[in-house]
């Protein structure tokens, strides 16, 4: 019996957005993070790298024993997407970091549900926080962003 889906959909959502995008996407916050120009880090805010990952809430939805005995658990894991340029044009570094934030998303409309047969449903965009700024390497735009799922399993 697992403790959680969470895990396992984290995963298959690194995965989905890596076969979607063209840039690269990490499993949590990369280490070179300041130097890369576009990307998507899953399992992690990485405006803020507080160490806040998601969230995962549980209910019994039958009685019994465990193993037979389901949970319901309603879930969400937090992702970022950024583009950064050596430039001043924030217009078009929002227009690249939502082109790839709309490339994860509508990725998640064309699979089986992240083909985990436990996950009922997937809601790709719960919360969104845009952040822009200027750096002194230019402008930089983020969208961290939640992953709501929904899954059964015992």
């Amino acid at each position: 019996m697992t403790a959680s889906m969470w895990p396992a959909v984290t995963s298959a959502l690194r995965t989905t957005f890596d076969a979607a995008t063209t840039v690269d996407v990490f499993d949590g916050i990369p280490t070179t993070y300041e130097q890369l120009t576009a990307g998507v880090a899953v399992g992690v805010d990485a405006a803020y790298d507080d160490g806040t990952s998601g969230n995962i809430r549980q209910e019994w939805r039958d009685a019994g024993p465990a193993p037979d005995a389901h949970r319901e658990e309603w879930g969400e894991v937090v992702c970022t997407v950024w583009a950064q340029s050596g430039d001043d044009d924030l217009e078009a570094v929002r227009a690249t970091c939502f082109d790839i934030l709309d490339d994860c998303l509508d990725s998640l409309h064309t699979i089986d549900v992240l083909a985990i047969p436990e996950v009922l449903s997937v809601r790709g965009l719960s919360t969104a926080q845009p952040i822009q700024r200027r750096t002194s390497r230019g402008v930089v735009c983020e969208v961290a962003f939640r992953v709501a799922y929904y899954a059964v399993f015992n």
